[in-house]
């Protein structure tokens, strides 16, 4: 806040809150933090949540009127002319209305001040990295779960409601990090395919991306695997996504940019005549977030330092035919990187 020069910073996002102070009702809260007080405001109703948020943030409770209230201290405790950050990525114009109406008194600047926020929470804390370890284990697990059985002849559906059930009944998963994708034949030439009651059937290839959240923190994984023995486009298409995620995975490390590592897939999956078939970015950074900062794409020169957690997965789709896509997490150490999921990627083949 020093360094973007904000006298009080409005923070709105729950996840961004959940995140400051542990406090994890969605659209019930409000902090307010300056370099020498930090407030969090909430209605009566959460008392006990309250209560057990983070040692430092003093709750204020309400019966009603929670903006009117945070407004009311900010008016108390700053001077006119005031430089108020707030997150500009959440707050509607409804919203920012309210809050410039709120402090007119003030005749404060209201700036947008969400790098701020972002740049904080995509260095994980080893407390952090712990949770998303162990968020991996029950996905690996679930994985290796699901290569033992029969897929033939289950639709996409089934299967992705037999993942969720072995992440949740098995594996004490709290809830799914998204909608798990799992995309047959085809329908994996699409990256973000929507399961459906078609058919898998010996002879494609099943596309299969998941994630469980463990104590607010989400995993993500994705492997492509064969009906049967596959025909040698499909075998030779997933060895070259497989050594597209290599090559970008040998070029993490502390001071690498986001786009160095998509280069790096890209430049396989070009030499292999599949130009133009990766549609996204090779990485996303995860957190309590599915997709955070920061993202290893084209035109992205975010550097990598210590502590980010990211994804790693190039993909190629051919329509009308079949995708492959291959997706693990990292995290960035001060020597280069280590995987936190570490299930094996090689071609895998169902029944």
């Amino acid at each position: 806040m020093r360094d973007a020069g904000l006298d009080a910073l409005i923070v709105t996002d729950p996840t961004a809150i959940h995140y400051l102070t542990g406090f994890s009702r969605d659209a019930f809260a409000i902090v307010l933090v300056s370099a020498e007080w930090a407030c969090f405001v909430s209605v009566e109703g959460f008392s006990a949540e309250a209560e057990e948020i983070a040692a430092g943030w003093a709750p204020v409770l309400v019966g009603q009127g929670m903006w009117g209230r945070a407004m009311a201290m900010l008016q108390e405790r700053l001077s006119p002319g005031a430089r108020i950050g707030f997150q500009s990525g959440q707050v509607t114009h409804a919203l920012f209305t309210q809050i410039a109406g709120g402090l007119s008194a003030l005749t404060p600047e209201l700036v947008g001040a969400d790098a701020e926020l972002d740049s904080l929470r995509a260095v994980k804390s080893p407390a952090e990295i712990a949770l998303m370890r162990a968020a991996a284990v029950p996905l690996e697990a679930t994985f290796e779960w699901l290569y033992g059985q029969r897929l033939s002849q289950m639709t996409e559906r089934q299967v992705a409601w037999a993942i969720e059930r072995r992440l949740r009944e098995h594996h004490g998963a709290e809830a799914l990090a998204f909608e798990t994708v799992v995309a047959f034949g085809p329908h994996s030439a699409s990256a973000h395919h929507t399961a459906s009651d078609a058919v898998i059937e010996p002879g494609g290839l099943v596309m299969v991306d998941a994630g469980c959240v463990v104590d607010g923190y989400r995993s993500d994984m994705t492997r492509t695997v064969a009906i049967g023995p596959p025909d040698a486009e499909a075998a030779e298409l997933h060895a070259v996504v497989r050594r597209a995620q290599q090559h970008a995975l040998q070029r993490l490390g502390p001071g690498v940019t986001g786009d160095v590592v998509h280069g790096a897939a890209t430049a396989v999956i070009d030499a292999a005549g599949h130009a133009g078939r990766l549609p996204h970015g090779v990485g996303h950074g995860i957190g309590l977030e599915l997709h955070e900062a920061p993202f290893c794409d084209e035109g992205v020169p975010e550097t990598l330092v210590a502590g980010h957690v990211i994804t790693v997965e190039p993909g190629v789709y051919l329509p009308g035919r079949h995708g492959v896509r291959i997706e693990d997490e990292v995290v960035i150490t001060g020597a280069g990187h280590e995987r936190l999921t570490t299930l094996s990627s090689e071609l895998v083949v169902c029944e």
